[in-house]
């Protein structure tokens, strides 16, 4: 029996089918109601998919695939099975079902397996038969495709960096990459400091092999014992200049230690000289941000640490949402605006943080600037809106005068197509 975090999720996939049917295509072959009979077989397939099981999908698929919900009971008898499933049972489907929503996920579903298999001459014929994926782990599996690596113009460096850091289609195209010399010794070293930075350490020693020297045996040291190797090499080294190697390992041990120990990782920060200011607000910025996810008391300090070591420094946009939340607990007013001015344009256009920065420059003294700001943000509609309105001084006055709509007003009758009653069906199998 499927787990119910497995159903949960496998329901979210059909609500989520049903809301975007709007911008794909369609092949059902008609969009004729179900007959009763019909529709007893669909919840049923639809309730054993949910746990799980294709059989009632696979059984009802010959009294339904003529149907408006052919392509979902075809895609539910497919879908749990993909581990068995054979490159010729997928073509019939596509076949039958060349178009629509649910050929567009059993499609990069099987991609996925076939690279899992790394059978890669059915990943090529499957890759090529239709739009290129937008799923980044599909690119980098088409980049550890033979026959399909002199089609991508991205680099494998791009791709790799642009991944989450647990992805492993992506980092094993990038073990390929080192190997075929595709991806340099610094791109490695800049991917190992993102790896470390969002705690995937058990990913980043997989790369230990691929440094030159010894820095992959000290490499996995900074990950089993980070302070143990800082002190071993502030013996050895001093607290002045660090060769270059050394210094990248250094950042890469604080950076894990501010995960463990944050409070004594500042302190390192402030013994060692070899960091440069980036580097030093770099782990500086990761020690604040552990410290928020435990409540401590000395985040909003060590975030402040970390702006005036380096203010041309941009942490990640978590760590700056989480640096504006702090700085509004502690009621340290320059903090939020210099954090909200560090944000990228995506991040800091954001009503939130537009409001959160007027509120700072009211504090601040800014008086003109902040009702300025604020009043582009007043709405009654938004909740920040709101929050403007009640800033400026100003009453949530709805009005309440216009004229009524008249109720003898004939609504146009829609017809539903098939992809929307198919969607509708969808939404009510949830």
């Amino acid at each position: 029996m499927a787990s119910p975090q497995k159903t949960i999720v496998k329901k979210k996939l059909l609500l989520w089918a049903a809301c975007i049917f709007a911008v794909a295509g369609s092949a059902y072959a008609d969009n004729i109601p179900l007959s009763s009979a019909q529709e007893s077989l669909l919840q049923t397939a639809a309730t054993a998919f949910s746990q799980g099981n294709y059989r009632p999908a696979a059984e009802a698929l010959p009294a339904l695939e003529n149907t408006y919900m052919g392509s979902w009971v075809g895609y539910w008898s497919l879908q749990p099975r993909l581990k068995t499933l054979t490159q010729e049972q997928y073509l019939q489907y596509s076949a039958r079902f060349p178009d629509g929503v649910a050929h567009h996920l059993l499609r990069r579903q099987w991609l996925i397996q076939l690279a899992h298999r790394q059978d890669w001459n059915n990943f090529t014929r499957v890759y090529q038969s239709g739009q290129k994926p937008d799923l980044i782990q599909l690119r980098c599996d088409a980049l550890r495709d033979p026959a399909l690596q002199n089609e991508n113009v991205v680099s494998p460096f791009f791709l790799w960096s642009s991944a989450p850091a647990s992805n492993h289609s992506c980092n094993a195209m990038a073990r390929d990459g080192l190997q075929q010399g595709l991806i340099t010794q610094d791109q490695l070293w800049q991917r190992l400091q993102q790896m470390f930075e969002a705690s995937a350490f058990s990913e980043a020693r997989h790369f230990a092999p691929y440094l030159n020297g010894q820095a992959g045996t000290e490499l996995t040291a900074t990950i089993d014992h980070p302070d143990i190797w800082i002190q071993t090499h502030i013996q050895q080294n001093g607290t002045g200049s660090w060769s270059g190697t050394q210094t990248r390992l250094l950042e890469l041990a604080l950076l894990r230690l501010a995960t463990i120990h944050p409070l004594q990782t500042v302190k390192f920060v402030q013994q060692i000289h070899t960091l440069n200011a980036a580097q030093k607000a770099r782990v500086l910025y990761n020690c604040a941000f552990q410290a928020t996810q435990t409540f401590r008391p000395e985040s909003g300090s060590w975030y402040q640490l970390a702006y005036n070591t380096d203010p041309q420094f941009h942490p990640q946009p978590e760590m700056l949402a989480w640096m504006v939340r702090t700085a509004i607990r502690v009621g340290r007013w320059t903090m939020v605006n210099d954090a909200v001015t560090l944000m990228n344009p995506p991040q800091s256009q954001q009503r939130q943080w537009q409001f959160w920065k007027a509120v700072a420059m009211l504090q601040l003294g800014h008086t003109v600037q902040a009702k300025a700001e604020l009043g582009t943000l007043a709405s009654p509609w938004t909740y920040y809106g709101q929050l403007a309105m009640a800033a400026l001084g100003q009453s949530l006055d709805l009005n309440t005068n216009s004229a009524a709509e008249p109720e003898d007003v004939a609504l146009p009758v829609l017809q539903e197509t098939a992809p929307e009653r198919a969607a509708i069906k969808l939404y009510q199998l949830v």
